[in-house]
C-alpha cells in the first residue's frame, strides 16, 4: 500500500494525492499503534514481583536505552514471552541477546519515561545481565562490521578515533564527555547524529564509484547500500527519515519521475508517522524533518542573496537554512541557543564528508583487511580531530551557548512556519495570503 501511495504522490494532480496518501498512512498508523503500546501484563509485574529471570532481544537502540523483545521471562509465579522492556545502556548492539536476572522497575510521569512507554516499553529492566551477539544472520552481520570497525578506529589517536565512530555510525559511547559538551555549545552534536548528510555522502560515493553501470543496476545497487547502511547504524529517528526520503528518490529514478524534494520531505513524514506513530513525540525526528525542509526551501536563496563565492557560499546557506528552521524547537525543547553554531560548522564542514567517507571505507575493510582498515582509519584521523579542535574552541567560548525563554522559541516558530509555507507555495507556482 505504502508503495502505492509513493507512486501516487509522485504524480499529479497535487491536492488529490495528498489527500489520498493522507488517509492511506492514517490507516496504517491506526492499525501499527497497539505494536507501540506498553503491555498490561508486564507493567503489572513490575508492580508485584519485580524480579525476573528473562531473556529477550534488542529490537531498537537509542537515546531513550535499549529496548528488549522479551521471548521468555519467569517472575515468581508468572511466565510471559510478551512485551517490551528497556535498558539503560543505549550503546547495545541490535539484534544481541540479553539474559539474565534483573528487577523490573515500573516507568514513572517523567518526561524522559513517558517518551520510552510511546515507544512500546513497559519497564525498566537493570540487574545482572549477560548481552551475547545476535543470532539473526543480519544483525550478526552488522555486529560484525560495528565491532571490526570499533577495532580499526584504536589505531588512531582515542578522541578522534571516537569522534570517527561517532561521525560514522553514530556510536559516541568511548567519545569524552568534555568533549560532547563542546560539541553541543559548538552547534556540532548533528554531526555525530547519523542522518541525512551520512545518507547523501553514502548513496554519492556508491554512485560515484558504479556510474559506469546501467541506470537500473545502479538504482538498485543504491539501494541495496542504502539498506545496510541503515541497519549498521540502527533506526534512529534522523536515519529512518533520510533513509525513507533515499529511497523514494531512488524509486522515482527507477519510474523515471521528477520529484519535488519537498513532496519527499511530506511523503517520508507521513510514512514514517503511519509506521512508527510514537515519532510525532521525537525532538530528533522533529529536528531532523525542519533541517531538511529549512535547508530545500531556504538554501539556494541565501546562497543567491550572501554574495560569496561559490564554494563558501553552498556550506554557509547550508548551514544558516538548518540553523534557522531548527532553531525554535531547541529554543523550546532545550532553553537555549548556540551563538558560534553556523562559523563553527562552517568552519568544520570541509573536513566531515572525507571523515565519513574515510570511516565507511574503513569499516567495511575492517571485515575482510583489519591492516588496512586501521591504515584507513589514521588516515582519517586528521578530519576528524579538525573537527574536534573547532568544538573545543568554539565550545570554550563564554557565550558559545546562551539560554532563551521558550516563549522566544514558540514566537519564533510561527515566523519560521510561514516563511517556509510562503516558500512551498512559491516553488510551485501557489499563491495565498498569510
Amino acid at each position: 500500500m505504502l508503495v502505492g501511495g509513493a507512486g501516487v504522490i509522485l504524480r499529479s494532480p497535487r491536492h488529490v494525492s495528498l489527500l489520498a496518501l493522507v488517509v492511506l498512512c492514517s490507516g496504517v498508523g491506526a492499525l501499527s499503534a497497539s505494536r507501540f503500546a506498553p503491555d498490561p501484563n508486564l507493567v503489572s509485574l513490575a508492580r508485584s514481583v519485580p524480579r525476573c529471570r528473562l531473556e529477550g532481544t534488542v529490537i531498537e537502540s537509542s537515546g531513550l536505552g535499549s529496548f528488549v523483545q522479551i521471548q521468555s521471562a519467569v517472575c515468581g509465579d508468572a511466565i510471559t514471552s510478551e512485551g517490551v522492556v528497556v535498558l539503560d545502556d543505549e550503546d547495545v548492539d541490535l539484534g544481541a541477546v540479553v539474559e539474565g536476572t534483573g528487577t523490573l522497575i515500573p516507568l514513572d510521569a517523567s518526561t524522559f519515561d513517558r517518551a520510552r512507554e510511546r515507544f512500546g516499553a513497559s519497564a525498566r529492566l537493570v540487574g545482572d545481565l549477560t548481552v551475547s551477539p545476535p543470532v539473526s544472520p543480519l544483525w550478526r552481520v552488522t555486529w560484525g562490521l560495528r565491532r571490526g570497525f570499533a577495532r580499526a578506529t584504536e589505531a588512531a589517536p582515542p578522541a578522534a578515533g571516537a569522534l570517527l565512530r561517532g561521525l560514522t555510525i553514530g556510536d559516541v559511547s568511548d567519545l569524552p564527555a568534555a568533549d560532547l559538551e563542546s560539541l553541543r555549545r559548538a552547534g556540532l552534536t548533528h554531526l555525530v547524529a547519523v542522518s541525512g548528510e551520512n545518507v547523501a555522502i553514502v548513496l554519492a560515493a556508491v554512485a560515484t564509484v558504479i556510474r559506469g553501470l546501467a541506470a537500473r543496476l545502479r538504482v538498485l545497487l543504491c539501494g541495496a547500500a542504502l539498506g545496510a547502511f541503515v541497519a549498521v547504524v540502527g533506526p534512529d529517528a534522523s536515519v529512518l527519515r533520510a533513509a525513507v526520503m533515499g529511497a523514494l528518490g531512488l524509486l522515482a529514478l527507477a519510474i523515471g519521475r521528477r520529484t519535488n524534494p519537498v513532496n519527499l520531505v511530506a511523503l517520508a513524514t507521513l510514512i514514517l508517522f503511519a509506521m512508527r506513530p510514537p515519532l510525532v513525540y521525537s525532538v530528533g525526528f522533529l529536528l531532523s524533518v525542519a533541517a531538511t525542509l529549512g535547508i530545500v526551501l531556504w538554501a539556494p536563496g541565501i546562497a543567491r542573496l550572501s554574495r560569496l563565492p561559490g564554494p563558501v557560499a553552498l556550506p554557509v546557506a547550508v548551514t544558516a537554512a538548518a540553523q534557522a528552521a531548527v532553531a525554535p524547537i531547541l529554543i523550546v525543547t532545550f532553553g537555549e541557543l548556540s551563538l558560534v553554531g553556523l562559523v563553527a560548522n562552517v568552519i568544520a564542514a570541509p573536513a566531515v564528508a572525507p571523515a565519513t567517507v574515510l570511516g565507511l571505507l574503513s569499516a567495511l575493510l575492517a571485515q575482510i583487511a583489519p591492516s588496512a582498515a586501521r591504515v584507513v582509519a589514521v588516515g582519517a584521523a586528521p578530519f576528524s580531530e579538525w573537527i574536534l579542535g573547532v568544538a573545543r574552541v568554539a565550545g570554550s567560548l563564554p557565550w558559545a551557548m546562551v539560554p532563551v525563554p521558550w516563549p522566544v522559541g514558540a514566537g519564533l516558530a510561527v515566523f519560521v512556519v510561514v516563511g517556509m509555507i510562503r516558500s512551498a507555495l512559491a516553488a510551485t507556482g501557489d499563491t495565498v495570503s498569510v
